[in-house]
């Protein structure tokens, strides 16, 4: 009989037993928590909703939304790779009450993150799907020294490259209090 030892958890889904990461379980339980507020901040109350499965090339999502199987990508921009490898650190391990991790410095955070969002739409715009009458993608912004004004300047020149399997494209963003807080959604033409 396997004994089955941290760092590992058993998870089921779809069907099927898998062995997943505590990484892997950060990482879909965040995919769900952006996707669900997605959801609910555009009014849609899907019936059910389940983890894709990436050896089918499904997306991150699934839900059943109207008769129809939605699925939604979920990718998040930071400002740097860096910033990106601390978030995930700190999600495994959360820091003590009086610890704190140093970032990078960067230079122009509002370009960074402007990239940042612009190289996650190109590389998931090239990437195929399946499973779904439908896929969406959202683009999930982790930029707390933005605004949220400058995030859709950035959207606003953005334009989905050719043939990308989407049929609706979304950034969200957590808005400052100054703004109103709450989520801000920008839809970017899927063309």
């Amino acid at each position: 009989m396997t004994e089955w030892k941290k760092p590992f958890s058993i998870a089921i889904g779809l069907g099927r037993s898998l062995v997943e990461r505590p990484r892997e379980k950060i990482k879909r339980a965040h995919e769900e928590a952006v996707a669900d507020e997605l959801l609910e901040s555009l009014g849609i109350k899907p019936a059910n909703g389940a983890h894709g499965n990436p050896d089918k090339n499904e997306p991150d999502r699934l839900y059943k939304i109207e008769e129809k199987t939605v699925g939604i990508e979920v990718v998040t921009a930071y400002y740097t790779e860096g910033e990106a490898k601390i978030a995930h650190e700190v999600a495994e391990n959360p820091l003590g009450e009086n610890e704190f991790m140093m970032g990078e410095i960067i230079g122009g955070p509002d370009d960074a993150i402007c990239e940042s969002i612009k190289v996650n739409l190109k590389e998931k715009c090239t990437k195929k799907y399946s499973g779904t009458d439908e896929t969406w993608l959202c683009i999930n912004v982790e930029a707390g020294i933005t605004e949220m004004e400058v995030i859709e300047e950035c959207v606003d020149n953005l334009e989905a490259p050719q043939g990308h399997p989407f049929v609706k494209i979304f950034v969200t963003m957590r808005k400052s209090d100054a703004e109103g807080g709450g989520l801000g959604v920008i839809e970017i033409p899927a063309k």
